[in-house]
Order: C-alpha cells, then structure tokens, then sequence
C-alpha cells in the first residue's frame, strides 16, 4: 500500500468518524434537552408539578442511562 492511499485511507476515516460523532451529538440533545426540560418542569417544586409523570418519566430515563453504557 502506498503512502497516499494510507494517507487517503486515514482522511476518509477522519471525516467519517466526525460525522458520526457529530450526527449522534445533535440526537442527543434533540431528545435529551426536551426529556430534561420536562423533568425540571414536572418536578415537585417546578412550574408545573405531576409528581406520578415525573417518576415515570425519570425511571425511564435511567434505564436508557443505563443501556447506553
């Protein structure tokens, strides 16, 4: 193999991987800053308490928590 076709290899890997990273980044927080924003919302003392939609919502969570690791 020559050198530029590793070197190509390597660009090609680069961009790639950046893709992915940033790609999965904005999916999280797509998903992520709305399911926060209604647990901070739904909280006991928040604006808008549903204490029983709070639990669920936080057991929930953890569990893809967890699975995500």
């Amino acid at each position: 193999m020559q050198l530029t076709e590793m070197l190509s290899l390597i660009v090609k890997g680069f961009w790639e991987t950046l893709y992915m990273t940033l790609g999965s980044t904005l999916v999280a927080y797509a998903i992520g800053l709305p399911l926060g924003l209604l647990l901070i919302l739904t909280d006991p003392q928040g604006l808008r308490p549903m204490p029983v939609f709070n639990r669920v919502l936080g057991v929930v969570i953890n569990l893809l928590r967890s699975v995500r690791r």
